[in-house]
């Protein structure tokens, strides 16, 4: 029960806010939007979002995050622009 909460107000709650953004959204084509969501979080969550995740230092820098989220944005974009 509490990963069930867990998961619906956390993880399930972003991918359904990111949905509802790109199903809005003419320059994206997507033909599943749930799985369009859970694929551009997958791109986000590199060795980065680990180590984050598990309290290891270095913090990262401005510029290596920018280098994570436009890597991955291009990704997405690649696969699912109009």
């Amino acid at each position: 029960e509490l990963g069930r909460a867990l998961y619906e107000n956390g993880p399930a709650a972003c991918r359904d806010l990111l949905v509802a953004w790109m199903v809005r959204r003419p320059a994206l084509t997507v033909s599943d939007p749930y799985i369009a969501a859970e694929q551009f979080i997958g791109l986000l969550r590199t060795g980065l979002f680990l180590r984050a995740t598990l309290g290891l230092a270095p913090d990262p820098s401005e510029a290596t995050i920018d280098a994570v989220v436009t890597a991955a944005v291009g990704a997405f974009m690649r696969a699912h622009a109009a």
